[in-house]
Formats: C-alpha cells, sequence, structure tokens
C-alpha cells in the first residue's frame, strides 16, 4: 500500500512539473499574441516607424538610446528584444575630420 501511494505521489509531482511548464509557455504565447494584436493596430502609424527606424539606424550612441523607448513602445517589443536592441546601441564618435570642421574647433583661434 505504501509503495503504490509513494508512485501515485510520484506521478503527481511530475504531472504538476509538467502542467507549471506548460502554464509558462502559454503565458509567454498569450503575451507574444497579444504584442501582435498592439502591432496589427499601429499599422497605421507606419510612416512614422519606418522614420523612427531610419532615424536611428542614422544616429549613434545617445541619440539611439532615446530612440529605445520610442521603437519599444511602436513595436511592442518584449524585455529581450529590447535588450538586444540595446545591445546594438553605437558609442557617440566623432571623426578627427569632422571633430575640427565643428565651430568649437575655432574659439582657441580667438582665445589666444
Amino acid at each position: 500500500r505504501i509503495e503504490h501511494l509513494t508512485a501515485v505521489l510520484r506521478d503527481s509531482e511530475a504531472n504538476s512539473l509538467r502542467l507549471s511548464e506548460q502554464a509558462k509557455v502559454l503565458k509567454e504565447e498569450i503575451r507574444r499574441l497579444e504584442r501582435n494584436q498592439e502591432r496589427e493596430k499601429n499599422v497605421a502609424n507606419l510612416e512614422y516607424l519606418k522614420n523612427v527606424v531610419l532615424k536611428f539606424l542614422r544616429s549613434r550612441g545617445s541619440e539611439q538610446e532615446h530612440l529605445i523607448p520610442v521603437l519599444k513602445t511602436l513595436l511592442k517589443l518584449s524585455p529581450d528584444e529590447c535588450k538586444l536592441v540595446g545591445s546594438i546601441v553605437e558609442p557617440d564618435v566623432i571623426p578627427e575630420a569632422q571633430e575640427s570642421s565643428k565651430w568649437t574647433s575655432y574659439i582657441h583661434k580667438w582665445t589666444g
């Protein structure tokens, strides 16, 4: 009798673990489908989205970082997708040729 109850308990625990895993997978699938529905609703904003994506691609550093929340909202990005977008942000680097063409490079000529 004890062996039978032990086997039933083991089966119940295995079944519980399997159901917990299924619930986790199904919840993530529901979240993914909800994000897809939101994306479909926002198709009207496609021109705006296009402009934001193009600006993100042309920008660097802090300007890209400022656009990440906009992309997150427009595209309904998951937390993992936000991390991925954040990981491709390029640092603010100004080549010396461009830096010397800025108006601030002339200040030292005026002062001294």
